[in-house]
């Protein structure tokens, strides 16, 4: 179980630094508006997106899983195993609903970011 939960803290620190990488907490600017977002008539298989709309999306998202995964964890009569369950499970759908965003017009997709989500996911399962 020890080894399990180093194995676990050591990804969500390379999970943790990937994430501010990709701008999970924080842009490059400083900007209280939204992103606007393109809705052409297009169907791609993708859509189309910028940089800037994908680390406002990319930060959204990580909110989401750091409000759920800190909920989970806050608990002391949780079981561990079931904790570790829906953690792995959460990041697992954080790491699909980045990958979700695509590929970045003027940019390069998150595959780093995903890829480390996907790690912490399955260490989590283990």
């Amino acid at each position: 179980m020890f080894t399990n939960l180093r194995s676990t803290a050591v990804v969500s620190l390379v999970v943790i630094g990937s994430l501010t990488a990709f701008g999970c907490g924080g842009g490059d600017e400083d900007s209280s508006e939204p992103a606007a977002t393109s809705t052409t008539g297009t169907t791609s298989a993708e859509p189309e997106i910028t940089m800037a709309e994908l680390i406002t999306l990319g930060d959204g998202i990580c909110a989401e899983v750091n409000a759920a995964v800190g909920t989970i964890t806050a608990s002391d009569s949780a079981d561990p195993d079931v904790v570790e369950t829906q953690v792995a499970d959460i990041y697992s759908g954080m790491a699909d609903r980045l990958a979700e965003l695509g590929t970045p017009t003027d940019g390069v997709a998150p595959t780093k970011v995903v890829d480390a989500a996907r790690a912490l996911a399955d260490s989590g399962a283990a």
